[in-house]
């Protein structure tokens, strides 16, 4: 089963029992689901939410002098932009 653009997959007729479910594989950029769920089927549905958390990093910048890289330089001012041109710190 894999995720729509809505964020949903359907199984349907599945027979009523107990069943686990697991996620195989994370959307890019999100965390693997490492649980497993149990689920018991005993009525004509059943709505089961899970999360993916996404993934960050962190960026340090050291700005020094071009011919002395000891010297550390205070001052310098940057952007971060992202892939598509946005401007998410200054």
């Amino acid at each position: 089963m894999t995720t729509d653009k809505n964020g949903t997959a359907h199984l349907e007729t599945l027979s009523y029992g107990e069943y686990t479910l697991k996620q195989i594989t994370a959307p890019k950029h999100y965390t693997l689901f490492s649980g497993v769920v149990s689920l018991l089927i005993d009525g004509p549905s059943k709505h089961q939410v899970l999360t993916n958390v996404r993934k960050s990093g962190n960026i340090t910048l050291t700005l020094s002098d071009a011919r002395d890289s000891n010297k550390v330089l205070e001052g310098g001012k940057f952007s971060l932009v992202d892939s598509k041109g946005h401007v998410l710190k200054t």
